[in-house]
C-alpha cells in the first residue's frame, strides 16, 4: 500500500517577555517546522533572538521556559550555547 500516511499539524504561540530595557527580538519571525514521528529528542526549531542590553551581560542572556499548552510534558526548551538562542526539541513519545 503506498500513501504519505497520517500527518497531524500544531501551532505554538512564543511570546517574548522582557526583564530589563532592551526586550529580545526573534531574528525569524515565524517558522514551519516538521518532526518525526516516535522520536525523543529530535530537534524541533532554533530561535536566534537579537538583545540590545550589554553583550555577555546578565540582562543580555536569554532563558526559556514552556508555561502553558504542553500538559504531556511532550517538549523541552533550553537556552543554547550562545545564550540568545531558544531550542525545543521532543521529550518523550505519546
Amino acid at each position: 500500500m503506498e500513501g504519505n500516511g497520517l500527518t497531524s499539524f500544531g501551532k505554538a504561540i512564543i511570546t517574548v517577555t522582557d526583564s530589563n530595557d532592551n526586550a529580545p527580538q526573534f531574528v525569524t519571525p515565524s517558522y514551519t517546522v516538521s518532526i518525526p514521528e516516535n522520536k525523543v529528542d529530535a530537534l524541533v526549531v532554533k530561535m536566534p533572538v537579537t538583545d540590545g542590553d550589554e553583550p555577555h551581560s546578565s540582562a543580555w542572556a536569554t532563558t526559556y521556559k514552556i508555561v502553558d499548552g504542553d500538559p504531556q510534558g511532550l517538549f523541552n526548551v533550553c537556552t543554547g550555547p550562545s545564550k540568545l538562542e531558544g531550542i525545543i526539541t521532543t521529550v518523550k513519545v505519546c
